[in-house]
């Protein structure tokens, strides 16, 4: 190696260095002189599995607690009624009412499948006076909230273990009580109807209401779900010297068989917590002369730190932060693998996170058996497709079947197989992972189009949300869709 290019290397490595320096800093996090007032506004803590939503309802600090793996699975859509083949023939013949009735009726009718809310955590704050401030510290994943009486509140969500934390200081008496708000399961309401947007009721899914049992500085919420599994929210606190400090989780069961849960110690939780996400900004930088564009960008990276954890499921349309408003989620909390679920993903690559990249991926091999099924059950070929709306197993949900059964999903998300592969350059990744699996999305391609003048076409077509859920959304020639 010359002289000039060791220089080159050396230099190139010292502003590799100095780059990485400037990392997110105060001026990029979220302060407010008061707290939000909406579940949809509130401040997001999360560590991929577990998510909380700090805001204010009346008169109480809600914090709305949430699991990623809550959902009912129950199924609505048969396939020994509908397949691709059929589809074909109704549009063919403009008989297209049928297919709505069995392909997207179902997913505006039932309320299940659906992703779960767990519940909310909630304190009463009355006698605390005005909030002078509250801040989302991105830097720590830190949420704190100041009274003007003095009483101080700082709450995060553990980065590497399943409870979340809240530590309130300057209490008068050291009094302050935790209550669990369920969600409304059964009341004596129906429920709402509403469409898939606004959230039906969640008394439609018939569940038996939740038991919440109070003890000495604690209470428990068991949900029941069905027979075979629910989950349970669990909070614990101590007071002393003005503090009250505790923690909360949220866990699922199986056969309705409660585990004892070990009582955590805030006390030790934060200096590894705080370690984590020290360690997920020094990954990489970035300097944008529009500072509110750059303070944009990285509260975008915090989110994805938030929701992105080997071991957690991908992101779901609310991720880890379920409506909390008495309704199921809009469009059930789904997988939405178009723009939804792709782009969530696309900034890892660039910005040196591959392991919060590679959550995505993981989640679609796990569920690649179930997503087999569904290509051979509703397409009648081998390969591998993926449907556009799933469930947490990778069971479809249907929904406007243009996008929800499309033939090309599977292609737009092995994309994210390369990049995983083409960034790390993991060899036993490409060989285990990323060849097999966009290997069996082109051998579903091949055996659902054909060759028409040396050109391979698909026998149906469609572009993302074109013509929304009319026939005219389908198209016998293959749709091209270009982004300038």
């Amino acid at each position: 190696m010359t002289v000039m290019k060791k220089i080159v290397i050396f230099l190139s490595a010292i502003i590799l260095v100095q780059s990485a320096s400037s990392q997110v800093n105060k001026q990029d996090n979220l302060a407010f002189d008061s707290l939000p007032k909406k579940w949809d506004e509130a401040i997001p803590l999360g560590n991929g599995m577990i998510g909380a939503l700090v805001w204010q309802k009346e008169n109480k600090l809600h914090i709305s607690l949430d699991r990623a793996d809550l959902w009912d699975e129950r199924t609505v859509i048969d396939f020994l009624k509908i397949n691709f083949k059929w589809v074909q023939e109704q549009v063919k013949k403009n008989t297209y009412d049928t297919v709505h009735k069995l392909g997207d009726d179902p997913y505006e009718t039932y309320p299940y499948p659906t992703k779960l809310p767990a519940g909310a955590l909630e304190f009463d704050i009355a006698t605390f006076g005005k909030i002078i401030k509250s801040e989302l510290d991105i830097s720590t994943a830190t949420c704190s909230v100041e009274w003007a009486s003095g009483v101080q509140l700082q709450t995060y969500v553990c980065a590497n273990a399943d409870y979340g934390v809240f530590r309130f200081k300057n209490v008068p008496g050291n009094i302050i009580v935790a209550n669990i708000i369920a969600p409304p399961y059964h009341t004596d309401k129906p429920g709402q109807l509403g469409n898939s947007v606004q959230g039906q009721g969640l008394e439609r899914l018939g569940y038996q209401q939740g038991k919440i049992i109070r003890g000495n500085n604690s209470v428990q919420y068991y949900q029941p779900i069905n027979k075979y599994q629910g989950y349970v929210i669990t909070i614990n606190w101590v007071e002393r010297n003005n503090e009250v400090k505790g923690t909360w989780t949220v866990f699922k069961i199986l056969n309705n068989t409660i585990k004892a849960i070990k009582i955590i110690n805030p006390d030790t939780s934060f200096t590894a917590h705080a370690g984590w996400w020290k360690n997920f900004w020094s990954k990489s930088s970035i300097t944008i002369p529009d500072k509110q564009i750059e303070k944009q960008y990285y509260l975008e990276l915090y989110k994805l730190g938030c929701v992105a954890r080997k071991g957690a499921p991908a992101i779901t349309l609310q991720a880890i932060w379920t409506a909390d408003n008495g309704n199921l989620p809009p469009w059930k909390g789904d997988f939405h693998n178009d723009l939804n679920t792709q782009l969530s993903y696309r900034p890892a690559y660039t910005s040196n996170h591959l392991q919060e990249a590679k959550t995505f991926t993981d989640w679609l091999w796990k569920i690649k058996n179930e997503n087999e099924k569904y290509t051979q059950q509703y397409f009648g070929v081998k390969g591998l497709n993926v449907p556009g709306v799933t469930t947490l197993s990778g069971y479809p949900m249907g929904g406007w079947i243009q996008y929800s059964f499309s033939p090309t999903i599977a292609a737009w998300l092995s994309q994210h197989f390369y990049w995983q592969w083409k960034y790390s350059m993991d060899k036993n990744f490409l060989q285990t992972r990323s060849y097999p699996y966009l290997h069996e999305v082109a051998v579903f391609l091949e055996n659902i189009s054909y060759m028409e003048n040396g050109i391979r076409k698909l026998p149906l077509s469609s572009s993302p949300e074109y013509n929304d859920n009319d026939i005219s959304a389908w198209f016998t020639t293959t749709t091209i869709m270009i982004c300038l």
